[in-house]
């Protein structure tokens, strides 16, 4: 990857190398970077440009990641590889609580509420409330009340 970057500073300049390892550094932060993302913009353009990508894709293949670019949807973002055992699971109730957003997600889309660049409002309380008729998977238990 040395050689890499060192070739990138050979042919774009030592400025181009800063922009990378922000890129980078940023991707690794954030995990997904959307276009109009505050701050992410320019990283974006980066991560997308054509004189980089093949860098980006073997940087992150390196690091057990792999690199998904969506230009029509503008987001770029990296995933485990599934091959490698390396990443902690993700426990039962946090999958919960994100099939719980996906649903109030999905369901204000259908109703046409979606703000600019698919982003949809909601309180705790929103989804508390869907949440309470909920079991436990596995067990069957409620889940506990918290006051």
């Amino acid at each position: 990857m040395l050689h890499e970057l060192a070739e990138i500073e050979s042919r774009f300049g030592e400025s181009a190398v800063d922009d990378v390892r922000k890129a980078a550094n940023l991707m690794l932060r954030r995990q997904f970077l959307f276009a109009g993302d505050r701050g992410a913009t320019h990283a974006y353009e980066v991560l997308t440009s054509p004189r980089f990508r093949i860098y980006f894709a073997s940087l992150f293949d390196a690091l057990g990641y792999d690199l998904r670019i969506s230009e029509a949807e503008q987001w770029v973002g990296i995933l485990p590889d599934v091959h490698l055992d390396w990443f902690p699971r993700m426990r039962a109730e946090h999958t919960i609580v994100l099939l719980v957003l996906t649903l109030a997600w999905q369901e204000e889309v259908n109703r046409g509420g979606a703000e600019s660049r698919a982003v949809v409002a909601t309180t705790l309380n929103a989804l508390f409330e869907r949440t309470s008729g909920c079991q436990r998977p596995l067990t069957g238990r409620p889940w506990p009340r918290h006051a």
